[in-house]
């Protein structure tokens, strides 16, 4: 549990409809990757991070207050 929020997204339109939805922001598809692809996370269900990419997600999460 997180003693703050931290900011993972941005909002773009995106999709067929290109309606405005909530996606990965730049900064954080660094170190989580792009979710083969999944890159909205606007109430979808559960994105994995890519084995390539836990090593960078575990140190980011570490680095959290």
């Amino acid at each position: 549990l997180l003693n703050k929020a931290y900011l993972i997204s941005k909002k773009i339109p995106f999709g067929k409809d290109k309606q405005p939805r909530f996606v990965i922001s730049d900064e954080m598809e660094k170190i989580f990757g792009d979710f083969k692809g999944k890159i909205c996370i606007q109430r979808n269900s559960l994105r994995f991070i890519e084995d390539s990419f836990v090593d960078k997600t575990k140190d980011w999460l570490t680095k959290l207050k």
